[in-house]
């Protein structure tokens, strides 16, 4: 009886051929490696599930909490466009300040409560619960 596995992370055959002799402890160790590789995976597959987890709770507090937002904080917030925040703020829709000392024209802050405001005006429709 001839058995193979194949290692892919090491790109090596394990064999146990019970027909030439081989010692009983190969099935062993054959069956220990099996067990450790199906336990890696599973301490994978965990760690980018929580990954995932810990990613969402970010996105779900983005902007929770926080007096002070960025255009895209607010634009992943409203599900739309940096440029469209940009534009609101151009308008007079959305209250904003400018940041010197960070570019040649700085970056715009957005305080909690002009956010509010503008989704006061129905301009967020559609967001998601996160954005509220």
């Amino acid at each position: 009886m001839n058995s193979s596995f194949y290692d892919t992370d090491s790109a090596t055959v394990l064999r146990a051929d019970e027909d030439v002799g081989h010692s009983p402890g190969i099935h062993e160790l054959r069956s220990m490696l099996l067990n450790l590789m199906q336990g890696q995976q599973q301490i994978l597959e965990s760690v980018e599930s929580n990954t995932l987890a810990v990613n969402q709770m970010r996105t779900d507090q983005a902007g929770k909490n926080k007096p002070v937002l960025t255009v895209a904080e607010v634009a992943k917030l409203t599900c739309r466009c940096q440029d469209t925040v940009r534009r609101w703020i151009g308008q007079g829709k959305l209250k904003a300040d400018r940041v010197q000392g960070t570019g040649p024209r700085g970056r715009y802050t957005i305080r909690s409560e002009s956010l509010q405001e503008l989704l006061g005006q129905g301009l967020g429709e559609d967001l998601p619960p996160t954005a509220l």
